[in-house]
């Protein structure tokens, strides 16, 4: 990921300035990368959450999204980075490991 490429560079040019190495500016321009990634990731996070939309892993992309399934029972759609389509879903208690084909979501028997 970016933000973690990011925080290693800086980490090798601090062990290169405590070597003694003239690095402050790159270092401080790596700083700066790194800060503006950190927030637009901030930023990208709160808009997901305002949407009502729930991130539960950053690394794979996982994303849960409230649902109400049949009458007033409450379940998650799940979807992962690199799928194509929301094709999964799971009960509120179950997370990731009870995801199961959105053709077996609970439907109103009316």
């Amino acid at each position: 990921m970016l933000e973690r490429h990011c925080e290693a560079q800086i980490d090798r040019l601090w062990q290169r300035l405590e070597g003694g190495e003239p690095l402050l500016s790159a270092l401080g321009e790596e700083q700066r990368k790194f800060d503006a990634i950190t927030e637009e990731l901030v930023s990208i996070v709160q808009e997901t959450e305002a949407m009502g939309c729930i991130l539960r892993d950053l690394d794979t992309g996982l994303i849960d999204f409230p649902f109400r399934a049949s009458g007033s029972v409450t379940v998650y759609l799940c979807w992962r980075r690199g799928e194509p389509a929301i094709a999964f879903w799971h009960g509120i208690d179950e997370g990731y490991a009870g995801r199961k084909p959105i053709a077996r979501l609970p439907r109103d028997s009316t």
